[in-house]
């Protein structure tokens, strides 16, 4: 049975699961858990990314296996996102402000932002790198001093780049 349940510190109602089956799935601290529903400090990474296969030394679809929250129960983006690989299933993972999210996407225009090696990139962003005059997507990234990372180019192919100079 579906009921509704209200959000504590807040006006609204949301759609949530009857209190007996909260009490069943053992989400009494959260009862408005649901598929869908985005709490206002929450993080939803997308469900498939074309990531960079270290392994397949391919871009590649990857899958969202896994989200391993730091900070409890709310997946944030200080929380650790698990993707694999469609083609090996070998996985890979980012940190939350690493991804771009849904929240991200709806804040990012429709032109591509301007590759600076000072600014800081998500995966999945879509650059423009202004001495290849092309556009690209961020596919992955690797920690380092300085950070680096792999943009696949629309007409210049795989190219790594630094970031956080």
């Amino acid at each position: 049975m579906i009921g509704m349940v209200p959000l504590p510190g807040a006006g609204r109602v949301l759609e949530a699961c009857s209190r007996a089956e909260v009490r069943l799935c053992g989400l009494q601290a959260m009862p408005w858990a649901r598929k869908g529903f985005v709490m206002p400090n929450s993080f939803t990474p997308p469900e498939q990314l074309n990531l960079y296969c270290r392994f397949c030394k391919k871009v590649l679809p990857a899958q969202l296996e896994r989200s391993i929250a730091g900070t409890g129960r709310t997946v944030d983006k200080e929380s650790t996102f698990e993707y694999f690989c469609s083609k090996c299933h070998r996985t890979v993972c980012f940190l939350g402000k690493d991804l771009q999210g849904a929240e991200d996407k709806v804040q990012q225009d429709e032109s591509p932002r301007e590759y600076l090696a000072k600014g800081h990139y998500l995966v999945g962003e879509v650059i423009r790198h202004p001495s290849f005059k092309d556009n690209g997507t961020v596919v992955g990234k690797d920690i380092g001093s300085p950070n680096r990372i792999l943009v696949q180019f629309e007409k210049k192919g795989l190219k790594k780049l630094v970031e956080n100079i």
